[in-house]
């Protein structure tokens, strides 16, 4: 009765596993607790384990390894045509078990602690941004009501604001300067804060062999190197799944297309050739780095 596949439904604190033999045949139906879990598969003969892609999937893609078993994550919406009855733990673990037995599942990379540290900053700063996105435009639609009209720049802003502070011909009361003056001092430091998440990122950027060697790349630099490191996509990890190289090649077409559009001045001579495994090459008229 040894278990061979085994999928879990990943929780908070309690943890539903269903495992089969090589047959095919269920041999346990469990419910663990996260302390439990720990035991429970440290002590498992090695077998392969699927999860979904989800919240803490990579941290126990991490430990499950260390013990020793072969772990495939999935993404939720192949898992989901698996389920045979109501939505339940024991359903989504029975179905997870199913999903990952496939022989043409698409599975995806666990993170490292790294990426997740990289991609934690970015994430970060993401948030960072939109707030500042936020604020400015509360300031400008703020000044409106006072006939005071600031084009949409960030800059144009951050150098009218102090003049408008200090000018007494406008229709601002003291009481609405103090208003603007707060919302000008929680402007910079926005600012301040975004500026120190960027050194974080240009310091992992400096000490990343692939950022580096993703720089080489004409239009490339700190920011969209790392924000192509950190979520994976099977850049790190080419010997995860036997179509890893496939999914790289994916993933450089997908990331070239997004260059294009956004600088097409620096790659808007790429073409396409098409390959035999279904991907795209990008080819050029002539060398870029």
């Amino acid at each position: 009765m040894q278990v061979t596949t085994m999928g879990i439904d990943l929780a908070k604190q309690v943890f539903q596993v269903h495992g089969i033999d090589t047959r095919g045949t269920v041999v346990l139906k469990k419910r663990l607790t996260r302390s439990a879990l720990h035991t429970f598969m440290a002590n498992l003969p090695p077998c392969r384990v699927g999860m979904e892609v989800c919240g803490s999937a990579n941290y126990w893609s991490r430990r499950f390894r260390a013990y020793g078993h072969d772990v495939r994550l999935m993404g939720p919406q192949f898992v989901k045509p698996y389920v045979k009855s109501n939505k339940n733990d024991c359903n989504d673990a029975a179905a997870i078990c199913e999903a990952v037995s496939r022989p043409t599942m698409r599975f995806v990379a666990p993170k490292t602690v790294a990426q997740q540290d990289m991609q934690g900053l970015h994430r970060i700063r993401q948030r960072l941004v939109q707030s500042r996105t936020a604020l400015i435009n509360q300031i400008r639609g703020l000044l409106a009501e006072y006939d005071i009209t600031i084009p949409q720049q960030a800059a144009q802003l951050r150098r009218r604001l102090p003049s408008i502070l200090e000018d007494p011909a406008n229709e601002l009361t003291s009481l609405g300067r103090e208003i603007f003056g707060d919302l000008a001092r929680e402007l910079a430091e926005l600012k301040a804060r975004i500026l120190h998440v960027e050194a974080r990122i240009k310091h992992l950027f400096a000490e990343s062999d692939v950022c580096q060697r993703l720089a080489q790349v004409e239009g490339v630099g700190p920011l969209i190197a790392t924000a192509m490191v950190a979520p994976g996509k099977g850049i790190l990890a080419a010997d995860e799944s036997p179509d890893a190289e496939i999914e790289i090649r994916k993933v450089a077409a997908m990331m070239l297309r997004i260059l294009q559009q956004e600088s097409p001045n620096i790659f808007g001579d790429y073409g396409w050739a098409d390959l035999p495994d279904g991907t795209q090459a990008a080819t050029t008229p002539h060398r870029k780095v």
